[in-house]
């Protein structure tokens, strides 16, 4: 019974039911962290946007370094070029 609850785990959390206690729920560790990442992103977001230290600009970039990188670019106009789709090229062999 324990193998059962531990192997359907792995696919979907798993609510547990103690007779004199409350109930726990047995997940995954890369499912808790799916559930727990957006809320670390929405924290970092807000203590970033309510800080007076500094410009929004500031804040974001030394928090987020990718999106310094990412402005960057919308400022130098890479949004506005045009892109080519590549077509499909078939499968890539991998190593």
């Amino acid at each position: 019974m324990p193998a059962d609850v531990f192997a359907a785990a792995v696919d979907h959390p798993v609510r547990v039911t103690l007779r004199d206690g409350e109930a726990h729920v047995l997940m995954s560790e890369s499912s808790d962290q799916a559930r727990v990442s957006p809320l670390e992103l929405a924290a970092q977001l807000v203590a970033v946007s309510t800080s007076a230290d500094g410009s929004l600009a500031t804040r974001m970039s030394d928090r987020f370094p990718s999106w310094c990188e990412t402005a960057m670019a919308i400022a130098a106009g890479v949004d506005r070029e045009s892109v080519e789709w590549l077509g499909d090229t078939g499968a890539v062999d991998h190593l």
